[in-house]
Protein backbone atom coordinates (compact mmCIF):
# COMPACT_ATOMS: atom_id res chain seq x y z
CA UNK A 1 0.00 0.00 0.00
CA UNK A 2 2.78 2.43 0.66
CA UNK A 3 4.36 1.55 -2.80
CA UNK A 4 0.94 2.23 -4.33
CA UNK A 5 0.66 5.79 -2.56
CA UNK A 6 3.95 6.72 -3.42
CA UNK A 7 3.58 5.91 -6.70
CA UNK A 8 0.06 8.18 -6.62
CA UNK A 9 2.67 11.07 -5.46
CA UNK A 10 5.05 10.54 -8.08
CA UNK A 11 2.64 10.25 -10.81
CA UNK A 12 0.60 13.32 -9.49
CA UNK A 13 3.95 15.55 -9.37
CA UNK A 14 4.49 14.44 -12.98
CA UNK A 15 0.75 15.53 -14.12
CA UNK A 16 1.66 18.84 -12.40
CA UNK A 17 5.12 19.72 -13.69
CA UNK A 18 3.75 19.15 -16.96
CA UNK A 19 0.14 21.33 -16.33
CA UNK A 20 2.63 23.59 -15.01
CA UNK A 21 5.41 23.78 -17.81
CA UNK A 22 1.68 24.40 -20.23
CA UNK A 23 0.58 27.10 -18.21
CA UNK A 24 4.10 28.82 -18.50
CA UNK A 25 4.62 28.33 -21.92
CA UNK A 26 1.41 30.12 -22.97
CA UNK A 27 1.72 33.75 -23.90
CA UNK A 28 -0.44 35.35 -21.42
CA UNK A 29 -3.59 37.46 -23.19
CA UNK A 30 -2.48 40.70 -24.93
CA UNK A 31 -3.76 43.69 -23.27
CA UNK A 32 -6.35 45.69 -25.19
CA UNK A 33 -4.66 49.16 -26.38
CA UNK A 34 -6.92 51.77 -25.97
CA UNK A 35 -7.21 54.28 -28.60
CA UNK A 36 -7.47 57.91 -27.40
CA UNK A 37 -6.63 59.63 -30.39
CA UNK A 38 -7.20 59.93 -34.31
CA UNK A 39 -3.56 58.99 -34.98
CA UNK A 40 -4.10 55.44 -32.82
CA UNK A 41 -6.84 54.59 -35.12
CA UNK A 42 -5.02 55.22 -38.47
CA UNK A 43 -2.28 52.79 -36.67
CA UNK A 44 -5.24 50.10 -35.81
CA UNK A 45 -5.98 50.07 -39.61
CA UNK A 46 -2.42 50.02 -40.98
CA UNK A 47 -2.02 47.13 -38.57
CA UNK A 48 -5.02 45.57 -39.78
CA UNK A 49 -3.89 46.16 -43.25
CA UNK A 50 -7.50 47.83 -44.08
CA UNK A 51 -7.45 49.80 -46.87
CA UNK A 52 -8.64 53.60 -45.93
CA UNK A 53 -7.54 57.24 -46.94
CA UNK A 54 -7.54 59.86 -43.90
CA UNK A 55 -8.21 63.25 -44.15
CA UNK A 56 -5.71 64.54 -41.24
CA UNK A 57 -7.56 67.93 -41.23
CA UNK A 58 -11.34 66.34 -40.52
CA UNK A 59 -9.85 63.70 -38.74
CA UNK A 60 -12.29 61.73 -40.81
CA UNK A 61 -11.14 58.37 -42.37
CA UNK A 62 -12.94 56.62 -45.65
CA UNK A 63 -12.66 52.81 -46.14
CA UNK A 64 -14.47 51.42 -49.18
CA UNK A 65 -16.42 48.78 -47.97
CA UNK A 66 -18.35 45.67 -50.27
CA UNK A 67 -20.44 42.84 -48.43
CA UNK A 68 -23.13 41.15 -49.75
CA UNK A 69 -22.31 42.87 -53.44
CA UNK A 70 -22.79 46.15 -51.93
CA UNK A 71 -20.15 48.10 -52.59
CA UNK A 72 -20.15 51.21 -50.30
CA UNK A 73 -18.12 53.85 -48.18
CA UNK A 74 -17.88 54.14 -44.41
CA UNK A 75 -16.51 57.07 -42.58
CA UNK A 76 -14.89 57.09 -39.33
CA UNK A 77 -14.91 60.33 -37.53
CA UNK A 78 -12.91 60.81 -34.67
CA UNK A 79 -14.96 63.76 -32.66
CA UNK A 80 -12.90 64.95 -29.98
CA UNK A 81 -14.51 68.09 -29.51
CA UNK A 82 -18.35 65.96 -29.39
CA UNK A 83 -16.57 63.09 -27.16
CA UNK A 84 -17.44 60.46 -29.91
CA UNK A 85 -15.96 58.55 -32.45
CA UNK A 86 -18.55 57.67 -35.64
CA UNK A 87 -19.15 54.75 -37.49
CA UNK A 88 -21.42 56.15 -41.03
CA UNK A 89 -21.60 53.29 -43.04
CA UNK A 90 -23.31 54.67 -46.37
CA UNK A 91 -26.07 52.81 -48.35
CA UNK A 92 -26.00 53.53 -52.16
CA UNK A 93 -29.56 53.80 -53.98
CA UNK A 94 -31.44 55.87 -55.70
CA UNK A 95 -34.04 57.73 -53.79
CA UNK A 96 -36.86 59.75 -55.37
CA UNK A 97 -37.65 62.47 -53.56
CA UNK A 98 -41.44 61.14 -53.26
CA UNK A 99 -40.70 57.63 -51.84
CA UNK A 100 -38.07 60.13 -49.21
CA UNK A 101 -41.05 60.28 -46.24
CA UNK A 102 -41.77 56.04 -47.28
CA UNK A 103 -37.95 55.80 -46.44
CA UNK A 104 -38.17 57.50 -43.26
CA UNK A 105 -40.82 56.08 -41.86
CA UNK A 106 -39.20 52.64 -42.62
CA UNK A 107 -36.13 53.88 -40.79
CA UNK A 108 -37.72 55.10 -37.91
CA UNK A 109 -39.09 51.54 -37.53
CA UNK A 110 -36.35 50.05 -37.94
CA UNK A 111 -34.85 52.16 -35.09
CA UNK A 112 -37.16 51.44 -32.52
CA UNK A 113 -37.33 47.58 -32.98
CA UNK A 114 -33.33 47.47 -33.02
CA UNK A 115 -31.16 47.50 -29.63
CA UNK A 116 -28.60 49.71 -31.15
CA UNK A 117 -30.42 52.66 -33.56
CA UNK A 118 -28.44 54.79 -36.09
CA UNK A 119 -30.38 54.46 -39.56
CA UNK A 120 -30.74 57.87 -41.19
CA UNK A 121 -30.92 59.64 -44.37
CA UNK A 122 -29.20 63.05 -45.81
CA UNK A 123 -31.82 65.14 -47.13
CA UNK A 124 -29.32 67.00 -49.77
CA UNK A 125 -28.26 63.90 -51.66
CA UNK A 126 -30.93 61.50 -50.23
CA UNK A 127 -28.25 59.33 -49.52
CA UNK A 128 -29.16 56.85 -46.72
CA UNK A 129 -26.47 55.58 -44.02
CA UNK A 130 -26.44 53.72 -40.63
CA UNK A 131 -24.21 55.75 -37.83
CA UNK A 132 -23.30 54.37 -34.63
CA UNK A 133 -21.69 56.58 -32.27
CA UNK A 134 -19.67 55.86 -29.58
CA UNK A 135 -18.70 57.75 -26.32
CA UNK A 136 -14.92 58.17 -25.54
CA UNK A 137 -15.56 59.09 -22.30
CA UNK A 138 -14.93 58.43 -19.31
CA UNK A 139 -11.91 56.57 -20.46
CA UNK A 140 -10.80 59.01 -22.74
CA UNK A 141 -11.02 56.38 -25.55
CA UNK A 142 -11.80 53.01 -27.18
CA UNK A 143 -10.12 49.75 -27.15
CA UNK A 144 -8.50 48.74 -30.04
CA UNK A 145 -11.03 45.26 -29.81
CA UNK A 146 -13.37 47.40 -29.29
CA UNK A 147 -13.17 49.18 -32.45
CA UNK A 148 -12.77 46.61 -34.71
CA UNK A 149 -16.67 45.20 -33.44
CA UNK A 150 -17.94 48.88 -33.68
CA UNK A 151 -16.55 48.86 -37.26
CA UNK A 152 -18.18 45.18 -38.22
CA UNK A 153 -21.19 46.01 -36.35
CA UNK A 154 -21.66 48.90 -38.28
CA UNK A 155 -21.17 47.42 -41.74
CA UNK A 156 -23.42 44.28 -40.83
CA UNK A 157 -26.13 46.94 -39.62
CA UNK A 158 -26.44 48.71 -43.20
CA UNK A 159 -26.00 45.29 -45.09
CA UNK A 160 -28.51 43.51 -43.63
CA UNK A 161 -31.44 45.57 -43.69
CA UNK A 162 -29.93 47.39 -47.09
CA UNK A 163 -32.31 44.80 -49.16
CA UNK A 164 -35.46 45.70 -47.14
CA UNK A 165 -34.72 49.58 -47.26
CA UNK A 166 -33.78 49.42 -51.36
CA UNK A 167 -37.05 47.72 -51.63
CA UNK A 168 -38.92 50.83 -50.12
CA UNK A 169 -36.84 53.47 -51.59
CA UNK A 170 -36.82 51.80 -55.56
CA UNK A 171 -39.81 49.60 -55.78
CA UNK A 172 -42.19 51.37 -53.91
CA UNK A 173 -42.87 48.78 -50.95
CA UNK A 174 -44.90 49.73 -48.14
CA UNK A 175 -42.26 50.43 -44.69
CA UNK A 176 -45.03 49.25 -42.53
CA UNK A 177 -45.43 46.02 -44.20
CA UNK A 178 -41.58 45.97 -45.10
CA UNK A 179 -40.72 46.03 -41.18
CA UNK A 180 -43.32 43.68 -40.36
CA UNK A 181 -42.27 41.03 -42.53
CA UNK A 182 -38.70 41.60 -41.11
CA UNK A 183 -40.12 41.00 -37.20
CA UNK A 184 -41.59 38.00 -38.50
CA UNK A 185 -39.16 36.16 -39.90
CA UNK A 186 -36.71 37.31 -36.68
CA UNK A 187 -39.70 35.70 -34.72
CA UNK A 188 -39.84 32.38 -37.42
CA UNK A 189 -36.09 32.11 -36.60
CA UNK A 190 -35.94 32.40 -33.02
CA UNK A 191 -38.55 29.81 -33.24
CA UNK A 192 -36.69 27.73 -35.16
CA UNK A 193 -33.31 28.43 -33.10
CA UNK A 194 -35.51 27.46 -29.90
CA UNK A 195 -36.62 24.09 -31.02
CA UNK A 196 -35.11 21.19 -29.01
CA UNK A 197 -32.46 18.89 -30.63
CA UNK A 198 -34.52 15.83 -32.22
Amino acid sequence: MYKTARKLIVWSCIILAINLSTIVAQEPEKEPKLLTSYQDVLEVLTKDSVLHQPNNKKQSIRIPTTRKDVNATMVIRWQTNEGVISFVQSMPMEVPEERVKSLETVMMRLNHMLAIPGFAINHENRLPYYRLVIPLHPRGGIQDNEFRLYLRLTLKHATTFFGPLTRVAEEGADPVEVVNKILQNSKDRKAVEEQPDA
